[in-house]
């Protein structure tokens, strides 16, 4: 069974605006990385907080790490 010009076309449509939020989101992450990375190299400037900054670290480095999870990390290190 073949499908629809209007299923194929629905498809695409949908598959487009998953890209878009993708590449959003992916940015996001992105930037969130970039944050992390920069309070990272401000504390190890300082000398002190050598455990939060290796639990970033491996936080930034596991790949199943979620977004909301990093935004923990970095809110964490901006507290120090």
């Amino acid at each position: 069974m073949s499908e629809s010009l209007r299923d194929i076309i629905e498809k695409v449509i949908i598959k487009e605006e998953n890209i878009e939020t993708d590449n959003v989101v992916y940015s996001e992450l992105i930037s969130l990385k970039e944050q992390i990375k920069d309070k990272i190299e401000e504390l190890k400037e300082t000398g002190n907080f050598e455990d939060e900054i290796e639990e970033a670290e491996i936080a930034l480095e596991d790949e199943e790490t979620t977004y909301d999870e990093l935004i923990i990390v970095l809110e964490n290190l901006e507290e120090l």
